[in-house]
């Protein structure tokens, strides 16, 4: 399988037209009506004021979308790999319940491929803590990667250190045997970014 060769571009789309409208009949599906109602038109456009206000002031919701633009920008940036894509985007219709979707597929040269669900860690007074990360969450991951056949991977930015450790849900260490928790350190045997491109 051929690589990148060094330069990944966007394959180019419109989100303005290819998302906005689904949006839109999702909102006529809720009020009735139909998609030539101007009416609705207009309310649509009104109700979108509260949401996207709230959404700018939620500073979790920017953190946690600005370190997965910069996992995908880091990841592009080395160039070692053959697609990045995000796999959470649009709707899942599933049978299985608790499924969480990863955020990023990755295809390399090799046609190795595998799932990346991506954490930013806030250490603050306790920059050795490691990252903590429910069973739950972890079995759902999993569930979902099973299902697709594909691997999955924790990518975790340590704000602190300004590092990236990536590491595969199954070397996960336990914390305990009746613990909820599974725990990431940031020692360098998981600062594993070499399969991407990056420095071991």
């Amino acid at each position: 399988m051929e690589g990148s060769n060094g330069y990944i571009r966007p394959i180019p789309r419109n989100p303005l037209r290819f998302e906005l409208l689904p949006l839109f009949a999702a909102h006529v599906e809720a009020r009735g009506g139909t998609l030539q109602d101007v009416d609705a038109q207009g309310e649509f456009l009104a109700s979108l004021g509260q949401p996207l206000t709230r959404a700018v002031a939620d500073s979790t919701l920017a953190r946690g979308l600005r370190t997965e633009a910069m996992f995908a920008a880091l990841v592009v940036s080395l160039g070692r790999v053959t697609l990045i894509k995000q796999e959470d985007a649009g709707t899942v219709w599933t049978g299985r319940s608790e499924l969480k979707v990863p955020d990023y597929r990755i295809v390399l040269p090799d046609g190795t491929t595998f799932l990346v669900e991506v954490k930013h860690f806030h250490q603050g007074k306790a920059p050795t803590k490691p990252f903590p990360i429910t069973r739950k969450y972890l079995t759902a991951l999993r569930a979902y990667g099973e299902l697709v056949g594909c691997p999955v991977k924790l990518a975790v930015y340590w704000e602190r250190w300004n590092v990236w450790t990536l590491v595969p849900l199954s070397e996960l260490s336990r914390v305990g045997l009746n613990t909820d928790y599974a725990e990431v350190d940031v020692k360098p045997r998981n600062r594993r970014l070499a399969c991407v491109g990056g420095a071991v």
